[in-house]
Order: C-alpha cells, then structure tokens, then sequence
C-alpha cells in the first residue's frame, strides 16, 4: 500500500486488473492535494511524471478541524511554482460548520486565487437541492474573484440554468463530470467547449457497464465514452 508521500510514477506502477478496451494512454492529470492530513512535505517529488500538475486546497468537509500547523502546510504547499491550482476549496451542505466554511473559503480565494491559474470549486448543496450550493458558491465567488478567473466546477451536477448564470459572470468557467449517474444528467445544457472530463480517483463508485467498484486513473477512456465525448473505441 502506498503512503501519503508516494510519487505518481509510483501509483501508475502499481499492478492493477484491467479488461481489455479500458486502457488508454494516460498523458497527464491534476493531483489534487486537498486532505490536511495527507498534505505531501515535498511536493515537487510527489509529482515526477510530465504532463501531471498539482493542485492545493481545503475540502470543505476538512475546515473545521484545520490545524494552525495545516494551514502552515498549505501555505508552504502554494508557494511552489509547481502548484498550478487552487483547489479543491467549496462549500458543502452535507457536511457541519457551514458558516466556517464560507469564512475559509473567503480567506483562501482572496488571499491564494490567481487568475493564471484556476479555481477548482466543490460545491454540494443539501440532498435534493443541489442548487442552493451553485448560488451561494456563485455570490461568494463574486466578491472575491476577478472575472477572468478560469474556474472548474468539479463533480458538476447543477444543470442548465446554473451553468448559465456562472457563465454570464465567469466567461472562463467549465464543467466536470464523472461516470455517475447524477453528473451524467448535469452534462445536459453544458456547451461541448466548457466541458472536462474527470475521474475523482479513487473516491467515486462507476455505473453503467463499468466493471470496476471505484473508478481509477486510466479509466478516463470508460468515462469520456460514456458521458459521449468519445466513440467506445476511440484512441485516448
């Protein structure tokens, strides 16, 4: 089992099952470092494969037990040139501590958010009411993003008015979905161009014909064919 500290080109060595169709080649990624306790000391040695990027944040289920010596860590984190992402940072209705959530989020997109580089937003509303997190997530990144700021809806499942109305405001905005079902029906009204595709790995169960229980780096080939940006035997 590999540690908080492993490299990528460690997890992409690991030996893992495979069926035939579902390979493609991987030619990159963002590795998201968003749990405080498995911060990475160094993470220009963490990510050694070209073609994969960094990404730093604070989940927003993880605000409110942030240690003053995690935060220290993340500001260490987002001092490398390396880092070219902020994120995942958010809002999440399905987790306590609201107000500590938005007060966090405040502080990290108005002191970390660059325009340079994107915003990468985790925005869960409470269970059948996903909207209210894109509107709150929307008024607060008003305040304190520029409207220039490239910005990734992660796991988006708002639907077509709520892609809109941050579309409106945030010209550089996209989408990205999973291979589950709730974000296959949040594709609908989002423009081909503002779309990405993403796996999550290795937190979200698949569907459909997906062999696997949870979906993995090198799946993106099942994912994108899919959700319909590719042909089932399309070259990745």
């Amino acid at each position: 089992m590999l540690g908080k500290d492993a490299r990528v080109s460690e997890m992409l060595r690991m030996p893992l099952s495979r069926r035939p169709g579902t390979t493609g080649r991987l030619r990159g990624g963002v590795v998201v470092f968003c749990d405080p306790h498995s911060y990475p000391r160094n993470v220009d040695r963490i990510v050694d494969v070209p073609g994969f990027i960094p990404a730093v944040g604070i989940h927003p289920k993880q605000v409110s037990t942030w240690t003053a010596s995690e935060m220290e860590s993340f500001k260490i984190l987002m001092r490398s040139p390396k880092v070219k992402a902020l994120g995942e940072v958010g809002l999440d209705f399905q987790a306590r501590h609201m107000e500590k959530q938005e007060e966090v989020l405040r502080y990290i997109l108005r002191a970390y958010a660059d325009p340079a580089k994107p915003v990468i937003l985790h925005l869960r509303g409470p269970r059948g009411n996903e909207g209210v997190a894109y509107s709150r997530g929307m008024k607060l990144a008003k305040k304190c993003l520029d409207k220039t700021q490239p910005v990734q809806l992660h796991c988006f499942n708002g639907g077509s008015a709520a892609f809109a109305r941050w579309r409106e405001y945030f010209p550089n905005v996209y989408a990205s979905f999973p291979l589950t079902k709730d974000q296959k029906r949040g594709l609908k009204g989002v423009p081909a161009e503002q779309s990405l595709i993403e796996i999550d790995a290795p937190y979200l169960p698949t569907v459909d014909k997906n062999p696997f229980r949870r979906l993995l780096p090198w799946q993106i080939k099942i994912s994108a064919a899919s959700l319909g940006f590719l042909a089932p035997k399309a070259k990745l």
